[in-house]
């Protein structure tokens, strides 16, 4: 059966059981004049939830990584320069442990991917919801990490576009459209968004050409073959009846970019070439008993790798990877009364990848993985509502057919081929007590299983080396945590504190094997702890500030005594984020953004240490019109901090000499200097 086909019987199911639309009387329970609810309240949840809207508080020429990069225990990596490669971590996850969902749909179901938060429209979000830790099963998803949902906009009409101009050749151009209009007792509404991004991303670096006990071979160089061509487009058509509603959305990215290698061994001509399509169509329901919906979804991916010059990994690669995910989701909130409420959630789900050699057109057996979860839980509120518990039994099941070794637990020894099937049953809870009004506890517990990806396992591409031998990550997270808030005449002011613990076995990293290749492997065990804080401010609406913090503690458990106590690669000790805003009206902002990384290594032996960093930005926007177009203009990184000196060799107490080396978020792929943005936005 072909994915088309699959598509169109999922659709067919969707519209079997979604709610008849040929009765013309309205519904006497409840009228929805949204299809989504409104935004969650951190206050109402057991979860560690913060969300961040995407409004005039942040800059017109920032994305969805630097919004992210905001929230308290949140870090997001960069490959380097506007546009670039970054995925985002949460609590010293992995990327590939935190599921991102766009309106509720997963973009990378069970970590089949690290997402590229670059490719994400900008413009076409109202707001980001960043769950860390257990997340609400409204998701059917048990991440490890935690979630991010993307939410766009609930708008009935509106007109918009911005233009952001800036160094090294960057340009991005985005219109949004949105309009409605009543057909009988139906509201139909639909909305669009553009966007189109291209930069050269021909920033300055130093390097020291993997050389550090020679300072004699450093230089200033010019990154290469670093250029991006993205467009993203995304819309909604939706139909609203009395407590009905039907949307379709579909989403499309075309992303042609140089993939410039690390800067000790810079690329001239390694190109990749995506393409991706997002069709997701929802109906939902809701009534005095709850609320229900069901979405049939599909993602179409296909990527072209060209290193025909073997300039980035260790060989000669020229393919083409076509990868598909088909899936449905129902989510169903019952009412059992005022203080009782029951979700169940389930999913079933389809993943096909074909890897084609274009040198001689010839394909690869397809890999299939199935899999289908099922999250009963419960929601109840106690002694007047003061406490709330919520639990859910999250229950997994997989099934592989795919080339390769494919060794898992409940399998002994490992297999040459095709058929293994898991089943995992992983409960999650969470309680909540309000103290005052404004003061809230919380905490939160749960086990997790993620089981690699096709690419982890069986990845040949570029730099980026699988290794078929791995075994799913499994784990148990349990943070804890209090909220206040306070609401006085000119002064609003919200302070979130939690401590997390997560001890994680079979734990999957990527690590440098050589120095063009990273490879996963498994760390036999691993525990991470930490304590996070934010800090939001606004004061006489006229000055705002927000601070998030986090300190990090991680161990490596394994047995082998090179690694057994160290800290874990790519999580750093320390993290900070503040920004400050000055407002007059809508008519002039002033603000200031800071952030700090620092004590993190590159590598299980704790020897590579990464450069602490510094990274001010400045913008100011004013609005000369009330109803007219708005001028921004961005400075980041506004010291210019390219270098950091740091100690030669840090495990040698003797060797007190040090060298310079660059500011990275990825060992060998620096971060630019100073860069300017200047940007248009006009909304009607």
């Amino acid at each position: 059966m072909s994915s088309h086909t699959i598509l169109i019987h999922l659709v067919a199911i969707l519209f079997s059981v979604a709610p008849s639309w040929a009765t013309d009387t309205p519904s006497a329970e409840v009228v929805v004049e949204g299809e989504r609810p409104s935004s969650p309240d951190a206050s109402e949840s057991s979860s560690a939830l913060t969300v961040i809207p995407l409004d005039e508080s942040m800059p017109i020429g920032g994305d969805i990584a630097d919004a992210l990069e905001s929230a308290a225990g949140v870090r997001v990596q960069r490959l380097g320069g506007l546009g670039s490669w970054s995925t985002v971590s949460i609590r010293g996850a992995t990327s590939r442990q935190v599921s991102v969902y766009l309106d509720g749909v997963p973009l990378n179901p069970d970590g089949a991917s690290a997402l590229n938060l670059s490719e994400m429209p900008t413009t076409a979000f109202e707001r980001v919801e960043v769950y860390r830790g257990n997340p609400p099963p409204q998701f059917g998803a048990a991440p490890m990490g935690g979630v991010v949902n993307l939410v766009t906009p609930d708008i009935p009409s509106g007109l918009g576009f911005s233009a952001t101009t800036g160094s090294y050749s960057t340009h991005r151009l985005s219109a949004f459209g949105a309009g409605s209009r009543e057909v009988g007792q139906t509201k139909i509404d639909v909305w669009t968004a553009a966007e189109g991004l291209q930069t050269d991303g021909d920033f300055g670096f130093f390097q020291n050409r993997s050389t550090v006990f020679n300072v004699f071979d450093d230089s200033f160089d010019v990154r290469q073959n670093n250029d991006k061509r993205q467009l993203n487009l995304l819309g909604r058509l939706r139909a609203r009846k009395g407590s009905e509603s039907v949307s379709f959305t579909q989403g499309y990215l075309d992303r042609k970019e140089g993939v410039p290698g690390p800067a000790a061994a810079q690329s001239a001509g390694s190109r990749l070439d995506t393409r991706r399509s997002l069709s997701a169509l929802t109906g939902s329901t809701r009534g005095s008993w709850g609320r229900s919906s069901l979405t049939a979804w599909g993602i179409f991916t296909d990527e072209i790798w060209d290193d025909r010059d073997s300039e980035v990994g260790l060989g000669t690669q020229w393919e083409q990877s076509d990868n598909q995910m088909l899936g449905a989701q129902s989510v169903t909130d019952l009412a059992f009364g005022p203080s009782w409420v029951g979700v169940v959630s389930g999913a079933i789900r389809h993943d096909k990848s074909v890897q084609t050699n274009l040198f001689n057109d010839r394909a690869d057996a397809a890999r299939n993985r199935f899999s289908w979860t099922a999250s009963p839980g419960v929601r109840t509120q106690l002694w007047d509502e003061r406490v709330q518990v919520d639990g859910t039994m999250f229950v997994q099941g997989l099934h592989n057919d795919i080339q390769g070794a494919t060794p898992y637990p409940e399998v002994s020894g490992t297999l040459s081929s095709s058929d293994v099937s898991l089943v995992t049953a992983k409960p999650r809870g969470g309680v909540l007590v309000r103290i005052t009004p404004g003061v809230v506890a919380k905490a939160s517990w749960g086990q997790y299983l993620r089981p690699p990806s096709f690419s982890e396992l069986f990845g040949d591409r570029g730099g980026v080396v699988g290794n078929a031998g791995l075994l799913p990550e499994t784990g148990t997270t349990v943070d804890g945590g209090v909220r206040a808030k306070i609401d006085a005449p000119g002064v609003v002011a919200v302070v979130d504190a939690a401590g997390f613990s997560t001890q994680t076995d079979n734990k999957i990293v990527f690590v440098q094997n050589s120095q063009r290749t990273v490879r996963p492997i498994n760390v036999s065990g691993a525990v991470v702890r930490g304590f996070e804080g934010a800090v939001r401010l606004e004061l006489l609406e006229f000055v705002q500030s927000r601070t998030s913090f986090s300190r990090t503690w991680s161990r490596n458990l394994s047995g082998l005594s090179a690694y057994s106590g160290n800290q874990l690669p790519g999580i750093p000790a320390y993290e900070l984020w503040q920004q400050t805003s000055v407002h007059w009206d809508d008519r002039f902002v002033l603000g200031h953004n800071y952030s700090m990384t620092d004590g993190e290594f590159w590598d299980r032996t704790n020897w590579y240490r990464a450069a602490p960093r510094h990274l001010h930005s400045a913008f100011t926007r004013i609005k000369p019109v009330s109803r007219g177009p708005e001028l921004e203009f961005e400075l980041r990184n506004l010291t210019n901090q390219i270098v950091e000196t740091v100690p030669r060799d840090p495990l040698n107490p003797n060797d007190g000499n040090e060298i310079i080396t660059a500011i990275d978020d990825f060992n060998g792929y620096p971060l630019p200097g100073r860069t300017w943005l200047v940007s248009l936005r006009w909304s009607l």
